[in-house]
């Protein structure tokens, strides 16, 4: 799955995500940044700052502002 966090950055995205033990979560995150194999992000999910392994996430869309 690609994720473009530079289109994003500092953009609101909803995403699928399979930790390293294989449980699946939806997060909305606050992108801020992105390295060859991750995406810096806040997580309103764990309420704090986490980084998302590109490969582990399954589905993304951005969240459209109203």
């Amino acid at each position: 799955m690609h994720v473009y966090a530079k289109k994003w950055q500092y953009e609101l995205a909803d995403i699928m995500y399979m930790s390293k033990n294989g449980e699946i979560t939806k997060r909305r995150i606050k992108i801020y940044g992105e390295n060859r194999e991750r995406i810096f992000a806040y997580c309103y999910l764990r309420k704090g700052f986490r980084s998302f392994n590109k490969d582990q996430i399954l589905a993304s869309i951005p969240v459209r502002k109203r």
